[in-house]
């Protein structure tokens, strides 16, 4: 697997977890136990929905904002973490906001919920932009070769 992919990877993994780990402790409790008492294994999946659900926004924000924003700054004095953290918090904070407001046909309620979804999505887009945006920091000034040794 090649580094830039693996990077890539790490990022969405903990921006994901990040942005999921703080309803785990809600919901993986009541996860178990409900699978172990009555015996139902989905509730399994239910202890991993928080960071199943943040995925689900991570993947397409990875894919439709960081990567475009990296062809863009690459080779530029911007192409650092800090630039990949704003990024990720607005896009976080915007993403479930304009999801929420496009999901009830422009119902001001739903774009609340969305906002408040955005605060965990901010989180999410912080930490993946930190992650990517260190990696690539990293890779401009030490070279793609170096910097996969240098994350070893």
């Amino acid at each position: 697997m090649s580094p830039g992919v693996e990077h890539a990877l790490r990022a969405i993994f903990w921006g994901s977890f990040a942005g999921g780990a703080p309803l785990l402790p809600l919901t993986v409790p009541i996860g178990l136990v409900t699978a172990f008492t009555d015996g139902s294994p989905e509730m399994l999946l239910f202890a991993l929905v928080p960071w199943l659900v943040s995925l689900a926004f991570v993947v397409p924000a990875f894919l439709l904002l960081c990567l475009p924003l990296t062809s863009v700054l690459r080779g530029r004095p911007a192409d650092n973490h800090r630039s990949y953290v704003i990024a990720g918090l607005f896009a976080g904070i915007i993403f479930p906001t304009v999801i929420g407001l496009l999901a009830e046909g422009l119902d001001v309620s739903f774009a609340l919920g969305g906002l408040f979804l955005g605060l965990f999505g901010a989180v999410a887009g912080g930490v993946t932009g930190y992650v990517w945006g260190s990696w690539r920091e990293v890779e401009a000034s030490l070279g793609a070769e170096a910097a996969s040794r240098a994350f070893e």
